[in-house]
Parts: C-alpha cells; structure tokens; sequence
C-alpha cells in the first residue's frame, strides 16, 4: 500500500471519529487534552487553522498551564502568520 493512501485513510477515520464524537457526545471535552490535540491536528490537515486556534484557545481556558496546549498553540500562531 502507498503512504499516501495510508494517510488518507488516517485522515479518512480522525475525520470520522471527530463526526461521530459530535453527533453523539455532549461536546468537546477541553480536558481531553490528547482528543483535543487530535481534532487540531485534523484542522491543521485540511488548512483551518483558525478552527484550531480557536480550540486551542478554549482549552486553554480548562487547562492554562498545560504545556502541551501552549506549544501547538505558539506552533500554529507561528505558521499562520
């Protein structure tokens, strides 16, 4: 199989699990911090920076001294420039 084929496919179920965790959960969990680095990292993927700027964000009013959280974030300010 093609790397780019596996990658598609990856994209492929992130976007589907981000679908199905909307449709059929209360919300985003801003304390999640790995489903929330997941769904930025599907943001960054398809360009929408300013989708993941924004969660980044709001996590980080749940979550101000996570490092995690504050270095995507300082990463995605940076190439969105």
């Amino acid at each position: 199989m093609e790397p780019i084929t596996i990658l598609y496919a990856v994209l492929f179920l992130l976007i589907a699990w981000l679908v199905y965790k909307k449709l059929f959960s209360k919300g985003t969990d801003y304390t999640d911090i790995k489903s929330v680095m997941a769904e930025v990292e599907v943001y960054i993927a398809y360009g929408l920076t300013k989708y993941a700027l924004n969660l980044l964000e709001k996590a980080l009013e749940y979550n101000p001294d996570n490092s995690e959280l504050i270095n995507k974030l300082n990463e995605v300010k940076s190439k969105n420039i």
